[in-house]
C-alpha cells in the first residue's frame, strides 16, 4: 500500500506498518523511505509504482492500444518528469501500445539545458543572463534540470533523457488565469528561476522546448492554453477546448 506523501510532509512522526511513504522528492521519482516501522521494506521509486500500475493495467487488459496519463500541479510536475525518464515506453512501443502524457499547470518543469529565459517589458522572451541566476547555485539540479539526478532518473544519463523528453507525445495544459503567486507555488529560487507564476513558467518552458527541437524530427508535443481558467484541475480538465483538443490528435 502507499501513503500519500503530503502525511509525513505535514509532519505525521508515525506511519502504519506496511505503508510505503515518500518525501516531497516524490514528485521526481525520489524512492520511499524505509524508516521506523517499516524500515524493513524496500526503498522503491514513486515511478516504479506507476511503472507497476501500468503493467498491472496490460496484464487485466491484453487489448488495450492506448495509455492516458493525466496530472495536474504537482501531479503535473510527476507525470512530466516521469515521460522524460520512463523506462516503460520502451516496453509499451514493443507492444504496439501508445502512451499519452497529459501535464497541467505545474509548478516547476524539468530544463535539458542551463539557459533560463525571461519576459522583457515589451513582452519579448529572452534568455536570462548568468548574474541573474548566480544567487541560485542549484537551479539546474534534478528536479528543475539535469544535473544531480536522483531516485529513477539517476539510471540514465542527462543526454538520454533530453531525447526521451523531446520524443514522447506529451500535451501541455497552461490555465491563462494561473498567473498568481499562491501558497500553493513553488517560491524556491530554482521555481523562481523558471518564472513568476505558473502561466509563465509553461509559456517560458513551451519557448525553451521548442528552440531545442527545431532540428529534431520526431517532436511530438502539443500545446493548449485554456483561456481564462486558474488552478483547477476539474475546469481544466473538463473544458470544452481540452476535450476537443484531446479527440482530435489521440482518442
Amino acid at each position: 500500500m502507499i501513503i500519500a506523501p503530503q502525511f509525513l510532509e505535514k509532519g505525521v512522526k508515525h506511519i502504519e506498518k506496511g505503508l510505503l511513504f515518500w518525501d516531497s522528492k516524490w514528485r521526481g521519482g525520489g524512492k520511499s523511505l524505509a524508516v521506523d516501522l517499516n524500515e524493513q521494506l524496500p526503498s522503491i521509486s514513486s515511478y516504479e509504482v506507476l511503472d507497476q500500475l501500468i503493467q498491472t493495467v496490460i496484464d487485466k487488459n491484453p487489448n488495450i492500444r492506448k495509455i492516458l496519463i493525466l496530472g495536474h500541479s504537482a501531479g503535473g510536475q510527476f507525470n512530466l518528469r516521469y515521460a522524460a525518464i520512463s523506462n516503460s515506453h520502451i516496453f509499451l512501443k514493443n507492444k504496439d501500445i501508445h502512451i499519452l502524457h497529459i501535464v497541467a499547470n505545474p509548478s516547476s518543469y524539468l530544463y535539458l539545458s542551463k539557459s533560463r529565459f525571461k519576459y522583457t517589458d515589451d513582452g519579448r522572451i529572452v534568455e536570462a543572463s548568468s548574474d541573474a541566476i548566480a544567487e541560485c547555485p542549484n537551479y539546474n539540479h534534478y528536479k528543475y534540470g539535469l544535473e544531480n539526478l536522483y531516485g529513477y532518473s539517476a539510471q540514465i544519463n542527462a543526454d538520454e533523457i533530453k531525447k526521451r523528453l523531446l520524443s514522447r507525445q506529451i500535451m501541455f495544459l497552461l490555465g491563462t488565469s494561473d498567473n498568481k503567486r499562491d501558497w500553493g507555488l513553488n517560491k524556491s529560487c530554482e521555481g523562481d528561476a523558471q518564472g513568476n507564476n505558473r502561466y509563465e513558467r509553461g509559456l517560458l518552458y513551451k519557448h525553451h522546448l521548442q528552440s531545442l527541437s527545431k532540428d529534431f524530427k520526431s517532436n511530438r508535443h502539443i500545446w493548449l492554453e485554456i483561456l481564462g481558467v486558474g488552478h483547477d484541475s476539474t475546469e481544466m480538465f473538463t473544458h470544452d477546448d481540452f476535450i476537443s483538443k484531446l479527440r482530435d490528435t489521440y482518442l
